[in-house]
């Protein structure tokens, strides 16, 4: 099993999974397939994968995959090493990986558990995505594609208190190198706002090429910090499950509010209902397409859907009810 680390909504220690599939609430992120080896002695554990396969197929179906920091969207032919020191209420790990003919991935990740309910973690990670989209200056309809991008790092810290009535509140900052900067995030508006007043006239066909690059190469994280607020309720007993998450992107203030709630009319029938309201401010990106495929990349989603966890379970080296296979 490729995962680990207890962040809620992103995996900067992943190499191949950033976002973990949670950005469809109805489709996972496919699986890799891949020969594994571990080995235990006391507190330290060493995990070696070769990836063999996976399920990314390209297209819309792939997007996830977007989020990679192998440089690359191919898994296969992948290796990874992980190495972990698990005593107590701490765990800390590190990751290495790199893609055949690929770049190098390094990472790393630390959770802190505490008696009184309280559990704090930390994941960083430096390597280089499939592509880069920037604006070139001086050229009125110009990106510029990289691909793979430059490296560059990620990070983020969480942390989640749960009290004595199984209630779940979480919190966690995301710092995203890949992500675009203030000025990034102009130009590339302002190429938006060019590719729209050009439309029906004599550069149409210029500017619908630009539209349907931007939309192509929709940077996964819009923007370079993000904060996620969250409560859920996780009453194992109850048969109503609830969950609030707010999002904000810290470089251009948009944010997004999700209401998530569960019924369970039995032990094998659950029903849902999930609602998103959000906030856009001016600053949107390269134009409306790209700017929508990134700001669905961006979103939380609930981390329980059709069963019933506790979203702030204690780290202990196991899959969550989310990880890919």
């Amino acid at each position: 099993m490729l995962a680990w680390g207890p962040a809620i909504y992103r995996l900067p220690s992943n190499p191949f999974y950033f976002d973990a599939g949670r950005t469809n609430l109805f489709r996972e992120s496919s699986g890799l397939d891949a020969i594994q080896y571990a080995t235990y002695r006391s507190d330290w554990s060493l995990f070696a994968a070769q990836v063999l396969g996976s399920g990314y197929v390209g297209g819309r179906e792939g997007e996830n995959f977007n989020g990679s920091q192998i440089g690359s969207t191919e898994f296969r032919r992948s290796t990874l090493l992980r190495a972990q020191y698990q005593h107590a209420a701490t765990t800390l790990g590190t990751i290495v990986a790199r893609q055949h003919h690929g770049s190098g991935f390094v990472g790393g990740y630390g959770a802190w558990s505490f008696e009184d309910g309280w559990l704090l973690w930390s994941e960083v990670g430096w390597g280089r995505r499939p592509w880069s989209l920037k604006a070139r200056p001086g050229n009125d309809l110009a990106l510029v594609v990289e691909r793979p991008s430059r490296p560059m790092a990620t990070a983020l810290l969480g942390a989640s208190y749960t009290n004595d009535k199984a209630q779940t509140f979480q919190a966690e900052y995301l710092y995203d190198g890949h992500g675009l900067s203030h000025d990034e995030s102009d130009a590339l508006a302002a190429v938006g706002s060019r590719v729209g007043s050009l439309l029906g006239g004599p550069r149409t066909g210029q500017a619908l090429n630009t539209l349907f690059e931007g939309a192509r190469y929709a940077p996964v994280s819009t923007n370079r910090h993000y904060l996620a607020f969250s409560w859920q309720g996780t009453a194992q007993r109850e048969r109503l499950l609830g969950r609030v998450t707010w999002h904000g992107n810290l470089v251009d203030a948009s944010h997004r509010t999700s209401f998530y709630v569960e019924y369970a009319f039995s032990r094998r029938v659950s029903g849902l209902l999930s609602l998103v309201s959000r906030h856009r401010s001016d600053v949107v990106g390269c134009a409306q397409p790209s700017e929508r495929s990134a700001r669905r990349i961006a979103q939380p989603i609930p981390s329980c859907i059709g069963k019933r966890c506790n979203a702030a379970m204690r780290f202990d080296g196991q899959r969550r009810p989310t990880d890919d296979r």
